[in-house]
């Protein structure tokens, strides 16, 4: 099994810091802010009983700590939010950016439209990206506490990249119903990354689709995992499955379950490369790399 192994020190970091922001692999770091900390745990302070038994003074209770966001059960909030069929949500943090990106398949996209309509259908696929974000900002009150990005990816439903763009979750509207003004402003104020500009991309199929691949890659991890992902991508720059897992970067360990992912995709595109992250649970990037695609017989 060929296999190109990056680590976490600043080469990789920079390296992969823009390939996750996007299906098309260029995201220009420099528009992401820095990862904002939570607030300290609140410290109650008393003071001194009067120094008279007289009159007692009577105070009131001091509020309870904020109780800290949880990762995995704002990620299962999140997924739950979703609407699509065919989706992934994948978490990462990469240089201290933490970015929330969620894969999906946008059912009302054509997939081999003609010029016109594929002016059209961008714009339409923007504005449904814009309300997808806002739904995973709202979905809980620590997604915009543990999110310092959201990064929509729409493919249409031959897995064709469309738009990979990039959102603070300050820019999205609060409210719980977003009217379409909100939802026009928000999709203008995507940093995007990728644009389809082709009117088809070429590929090369295996004997299983991406559900039954998706579906063998699932199998080897535990389901309330909620920091493993998979998608698959066809942009202007190839095949590209996303794999993603969270564990420890022990060598041993990291290439046996390297093992499995090449296993469960045995019978997918024999054209696509497989970029694999792995993360700790709090979904800090300890390893990453590439399996460089099978060359088709």
């Amino acid at each position: 099994m060929d296999l190109v192994r990056l680590r976490v020190p600043l080469s990789a970091i920079v390296f992969f810091s823009l390939i996750v922001q996007s299906c098309s692999l260029v995201s220009p770091p420099s528009n992401i802010p820095p990862a904002p900390s939570l607030p300290p745990a609140w410290t109650p302070t008393f003071s001194p009983l009067p120094p008279t038994a007289h009159s007692a003074a009577t105070r009131a209770p001091a509020p309870s700590p904020k109780p800290a966001c949880d990762l995995s059960t704002t990620l299962s909030t999140v997924k739950a939010s979703i609407p699509y069929d065919q989706y992934s949500v994948h978490f990462v943090d990469l240089a201290g950016t933490a970015s929330l990106v969620v894969w999906y398949v946008d059912p009302d996209l054509e997939p081999f439209p003609s010029s016109p309509q594929l002016q059209i259908q961008l714009e339409e696929a923007k504005l449904r990206a814009a309300e997808l974000s806002a739904t995973v900002n709202a979905a809980s009150p620590c997604s915009p506490k543990l999110f310092d990005v959201i990064n929509p990816i729409v493919v249409d439903r031959h897995y064709q990249g469309w738009l990979s763009a990039q959102i603070l979750p300050a820019d999205l509207p609060r409210q719980e119903r977003f009217t379409p003004e909100d939802l026009s402003l928000a999709s203008h104020l995507f940093q995007v990354s990728y644009l389809r500009t082709a009117l088809s991309h070429p590929d090369v199929k295996g004997t299983c689709d991406w559900p039954e691949a998706s579906h063998r890659l699932q199998s080897h991890f535990a389901p309330d995992r909620e920091l493993v992902a998979f998608y698959f991508v066809i942009d202007d720059l190839g095949s590209h499955v996303w794999v993603q897992w969270d564990g420890d970067a022990n060598p041993i360990m990291a290439v046996a379950s390297l093992g499995n992912v090449s296993l469960a995709l045995e019978c997918f595109s024999p054209t696509a490369d497989v970029i694999y992250i792995i993360v700790n649970t709090d979904g800090a990037a300890l390893d990453m790399g590439v399996l460089p695609a099978r060359q088709p017989e």
